[in-house]
């Protein structure tokens, strides 16, 4: 007989028996009467001993899966916290942790407890609670429950009667097995009593000690150095400023003048010491330096003539380099080089390599680069305050110098102290030949 898996189970549980189970009882359960089946499963409405009535699947109560409502398990973990009902105290949290310090290796203070053989000498909690009740209870009438914990006496002996005490925090920090005797004028102190009187941390002390200071220089009440970028003052060329103002200034980072100022640096050297960096050299070439390599363009090869790439643009074919073709350029900045058609093509390079270099050659050259983009911005920003003595009369500067601060660079060079860029005409441009560093 062929027949669908649905109309099957249907089959299968029509053929099966009904079993009432009408106050037939299951450990605790009563039942009372059938209760409305969930997902083609028998339940039944049931009563436990406790009074809650709860609904139970027939299989459960059948195969002994439930016996209750869920009151037995309850009254069993209510029975096993509750054996001498402080479980949830703080004198119970207490010994139940000197014996996780003492036995448990997995505990994070195991190694100064256990690990150093330490032991508790109560074999049960009702030993530690008949011993420490009483002098627990005056401790913390006196001190609070939160400031009133355990103490060895000896922290070289085991928890026991005759070694430990009720004790606040502030005495447990002063007994411990890290706590250093330190004698001045004859007397004992710990290392917290020396911070409470000198007003220094534990830490600064401790420091203090390993780099050697004798106990009279440890008493000493020092100065406190400033610290802050605005309490740091530093005097530079008859002005004194702190430390953000001379940062807005100078044009530099905090962090940068912060570390060499801790560093012991004075301020000449603070303000105007460079890394030794090697920043290549620019060469300028012109188009007489490619003359002889230029070549005609064929017709299997695609013509990038004057054709721009970023700040290059291409001027005419050069002999192939290892098989590969190159195209003379000319840079913005006023350069010519020569650069592979792949490179170019595919956006790899943009320029005569000025750019790249931009950024080293500006931080080493950090004055010269203000007085070049001052000029700049006299002769051609009419935005700029200066605008109206210079590029307002006619005032320019040479395209050379202004497409390129390398080249500004390499014809003025390098600005001299107490100097200023002066013109030797001032009615004319700013060039090369009119221009030179004058002293002030």
């Amino acid at each position: 007989m062929k027949c669908s898996s649905f109309l099957y189970n249907i089959l299968v549980i029509s053929m099966s028996k009904f079993v009432d189970l009408t106050n037939q009882v299951f450990g605790d359960l009563t039942v009372i009467k059938r209760a409305e089946d969930r997902c083609g499963r028998t339940r039944w409405l049931c009563k436990c001993s406790c009074g809650k009535i709860v609904e139970r699947y027939a299989y459960d109560l059948k195969h002994g899966n439930t016996t209750s409502c869920g009151c037995k398990k309850k009254k069993k973990i209510s029975k096993s916290e509750t054996i001498h009902g402080m479980s949830k105290t703080k004198f119970y949290k207490t010994f139940h942790g000197m014996k996780q310090r003492c036995y448990n290796p997995k505990n994070k203070r195991y190694k100064n407890y256990g690990g150093r053989g330490i032991i508790v000498e109560w074999k049960n909690f009702s030993e530690f609670y008949h011993d420490m009740y009483d002098s627990y209870l005056e401790h913390v009438k006196i001190y609070g429950e939160k400031n009133t914990t355990i103490d060895r006496i000896d922290v070289n002996k085991n928890y026991s009667k005759e070694n430990c005490r009720w004790a606040t925090w502030e005495e447990q920090a002063l007994n411990t097995t890290r706590n250093i005797k330190i004698t001045y004028h004859n007397k004992e102190y710990t290392v917290e009593e020396i911070s409470k009187m000198t007003n220094l941390s534990s830490k600064c002390i401790y420091e203090r000690l390993s780099l050697g200071w004798d106990i009279e220089r440890i008493f000493k009440k020092e100065k406190k150095k400033a610290s802050t970028s605005k309490e740091i003052l530093i005097t530079y060329q008859g002005e004194t400023h702190n430390l953000t103002e001379w940062s807005k200034i100078m044009n530099m980072s905090v962090g940068k003048i912060s570390y060499r100022y801790h560093l012991g640096w004075d301020a000449e050297k603070i303000f105007y010491y460079q890394k030794e960096t090697k920043i290549k050299e620019k060469t300028f070439q012109t188009y007489n330096d490619y003359k002889d390599e230029i070549i005609l363009v064929t017709d299997k090869i695609h013509n990038l003539i004057h054709k721009k790439f970023g700040a290059l643009t291409v001027i005419a074919r050069l002999t192939n380099k290892n098989g590969k073709i190159r195209w003379l350029c000319k840079c913005d900045c006023g350069n010519y080089c020569d650069k592979l058609g792949n490179s170019l093509t595919t956006h790899h390079t943009t320029s005569c390599g000025c750019k790249i270099n931009r950024r080293g050659i500006t931080k080493m050259y950090h004055q010269e680069y203000i007085v070049w983009n001052n000029i700049k911005q006299w002769c051609y920003n009419s935005k700029n305050p200066k605008y109206q003595y210079y590029g307002k009369k006619g005032i320019k500067m040479s395209d050379v110098w202004k497409n390129s601060f390398q080249r500004f660079l390499n014809d003025v060079g390098k600005k001299p102290e107490h100097t200023i860029l002066s013109r030797k005409d001032e009615f004319q441009d700013f060039t090369k030949e009119n221009c030179y560093w004058k002293g002030i």
